[in-house]
């Protein structure tokens, strides 16, 4: 790969891991490295900076607060944050077929933490579920555990941002 910069994080057997990669002309800084975060500053020119967070959630929920909460500190000392990974949760039902339809206690958590952090959405183009149980047509689940967040000060510099989803190959 061209990419020469990079930070990553090991999985833990096929859950987990994170891999950052950037190009010469980021001025990118890893601030804190843990187990399901990597937390970076980039520097822009003018000498404007932001915060950027790559998560991969708990996929057994267990730790999920605890990763909610050291991102609620990185967001209230600092005011242009774009948290993008896999949160491990969804915000509605209608990010879910199949399956169990009610949100359960970590789903609410998740989206009580986005509202109190005043974090938005940043979108979805492509298609609307980032994750599949790959299972049979009766037993199948798709899920939207992927996205990417933003603080309002971060929206408004970068108003062209989105993400892709790209198909399953």
């Amino acid at each position: 790969m061209p990419l020469q910069n990079h930070s990553f994080v090991p999985s833990r057997g096929r859950s987990g891991g994170l891999w950052l990669l950037w190009d010469q002309q980021v001025n990118l800084k890893i601030l804190t490295k843990t187990r399901f975060y990597i937390q970076a500053q980039v520097q822009e020119p003018y000498n404007t900076s932001w915060v950027f967070v790559c998560i991969y959630g708990d996929s057994a929920h267990t730790l999920n607060a605890t990763i909610w909460n050291s991102i609620k500190e990185i967001v209230r000392t600092n005011e242009k944050v774009c948290v993008i990974g896999d949160f491990n949760a969804i915000i509605g039902e209608s990010e879910k077929v199949g399956g169990n339809p009610n949100l359960n206690k970590n789903n609410r958590d998740f989206r009580d933490f986005l509202f109190d952090m005043g974090l938005l959405d940043l979108g979805l183009k492509g298609p609307a579920y980032t994750w599949t149980n790959r299972q049979s047509a009766s037993n199948a689940i798709f899920e939207r555990l992927d996205r990417a967040v933003a603080t309002a000060a971060w929206s408004q510099q970068f108003r062209d941002a989105h993400v892709n989803h790209m198909p399953r190959a």
